[in-house]
């Protein structure tokens, strides 16, 4: 049989298709290696992976003369690489910022400021020779004048440049390093020869913002100083503070805690959140009496109820009394008795804590004090001046006015710190108390023959329903925080004898 060479038509066509489909599987790949390839450069990679030296100086170059594709190849081994490979790219942007690369600058500190993990583990790496190439050493560069004509003159003037506009930018990281940098060197290093006084440790803005960050140096400095122990420090230190919770400083230890400030009414400190419908802060709790924090973590204006370290450790000129009361109606609300001293309807807006209307209501008046837990813990009353200017107004229209829809009535009438009726109820309490409040109440109303209404009860046959019938024809009522009253649950805003007319209030409790 004679032997067939080549192909047939058929077997040629067949063997070039299966060709071209093989090729067009293959092109995406080699399209892929090809761009990895190109996005590359050969000698940074050689360099990092290699440490070799030829490598490094021609990256080093490359870097010099700002060529994008040895940014990407040092930028991938800072984000993917190994600790060894992420710190000699690190070495070589370092290098290269040094020596006048703007853009090495920039890379080396804006890959800083992404890395927002704990330990800033690309920002400081942890030990070892590999601390030479973090950006703290890089701030703790000396910057004496040197002579002009030197590699690292012009590296050194743009990366001040750098890290300050990074500083006006409040760059969180950046704040944070740089004043730690410098706070621990000296005035000659980079981290201290900021314009910008912001990213100065010995501002006021620093110490604030440093102890905000949990640098127990600089809480310790601003106790020292008296910047921020008080919300009212801080606004007198930075006139531009905002609404917030800030660290406020303990000690001269650099102890801290966080407090909300209220900067728009002029730095006052929050101390309680109490609802008027708990027992949380009825007068004999012992919230009142003792430095435990409750809730802490609520430093905001919400409804949920809140007690601050501030209380046993920030000393007070001035007290405010803020209650929010729910109504069903803000429309008649317009009037008010008092002074400057007494703003009684602030505002009647939509409450989410309350789903309804509220009324917001606040009492400021002086009272010096080194904290409130000093005020609270001796139990002794303290008269308030703000009596002085109410009285000949009629009570039940100041009630009205003060918590919309309450009343109160009295034949005697008190307002003051651990403020309490001169009534006892049949446990031997005192009828009506209130840590700040008005206290009014009768010492004349008797049940009748059979009780009498002076000092312990005097119940004749020892009958205590007959006590029971002599308690509820006294009177008493109370505006205020921290309420007792006989017979009713509210601890917050206005007891009346009459339910009717009693109106719990969500009540904050701040000093200056």
């Amino acid at each position: 049989m004679k032997q067939r060479k080549g192909f047939t038509l058929v077997e040629g066509l067949f063997i070039l298709l299966l060709t071209s489909v093989a090729l067009a599987l293959s092109f995406p790949m080699i399209t892929k290696l090809s761009a990895t390839k190109s996005n590359l450069d050969n000698h940074a990679v050689n360099c990092i992976e290699n440490n070799s030296t030829d490598g490094c100086d021609a990256a080093l170059k490359g870097a010099l003369f700002e060529r994008e594709k040895s940014f990407n190849t040092l930028y991938k081994y800072i984000n993917e690489g190994n600790a060894t490979n992420k710190t000699r790219a690190l070495k070589l942007l370092k290098q290269a910022c040094l020596e006048g690369s703007v853009s090495s600058c920039d890379v080396f500190i804006d890959r800083c400021v992404q890395d927002k993990t704990t330990d800033l583990s690309v920002c400081d790496i942890p030990s070892g020779s590999n601390k030479d190439y973090d950006l703290r050493s890089l701030l703790e560069i000396d910057y004496l004048p040197i002579k002009t004509g030197t590699t690292y003159e012009t590296g050194k003037i743009y990366l001040v440049k750098a890290i300050e506009t990074r500083c006006n930018q409040r760059v969180e990281n950046i704040l944070k390093i740089t004043r730690e940098t410098c706070l621990d060197g000296n005035d000659n290093m980079i981290a201290c020869n900021i314009e910008n006084k912001n990213c100065m440790s010995d501002s006021d803005e620093a110490i604030v913002d440093g102890c905000n960050d949990g640098n127990k140096d600089y809480c310790e400095l601003g106790y020292q100083r008296n910047t921020n122990r008080t919300c009212s420090e801080i606004l007198q230190a930075i006139p531009t503070s905002l609404n917030g919770t800030y660290s406020l400083s303990r000690n001269t230890s650099g102890d801290y805690y966080k407090a909300y400030c209220d900067m728009e009414g002029g730095g006052w400190t929050l101390l309680v959140k109490a609802d008027g419908n708990q027992s949380t802060f009825r007068y004999d709790n012992s919230n009142w009496t003792d430095t435990n924090e409750y809730q802490k973590s609520e430093t905001n204006l919400d409804h949920t109820e809140h007690k601050s370290k501030a209380f046993a450790y920030v000393p007070y000129t001035k007290i405010k009394l803020k209650l929010e009361t729910p109504v069903s109606s803000c429309g008649t609300l317009t009037s008010c008795h008092g002074t400057t001293k007494v703003t009684c309807i602030k505002s009647c807006q939509y409450n989410k804590g309350f789903g309804q209307d509220a009324v917001t209501t606040e009492i400021i008046f002086n009272k010096t004090n080194n904290s409130a837990l000093e005020m609270f813990t001796t139990n002794d009353f303290y008269e308030l001046d703000l009596i002085e200017l109410y009285k000949g107004y009629d009570d039940d229209d100041f009630m009205v006015t003060t918590i919309p829809g309450g009343q109160l009535e009295s034949t005697t009438f008190e307002f003051g710190i651990n403020a309490q009726s001169s009534l006892y109820d049949c446990s031997g309490q005192k009828f009506t108390s209130a840590r700040i409040g008005i206290i009014a109440s009768s010492s004349s109303k008797t049940g009748g023959s059979y009780c009498t209404v002076k000092g312990l009860p005097d119940v004749s046959g020892g009958s205590f329903d007959r006590c029971y019938e002599c308690r509820n024809n006294e009177f008493s009522s109370s505006i205020g925080i921290g309420l007792y009253n006989s017979g009713s649950d509210i601890t917050a805003g206005n007891y009346y004898t009459d339910d009717t007319n009693s109106k719990s209030s969500f009540a904050y409790l701040f000093v200056k």
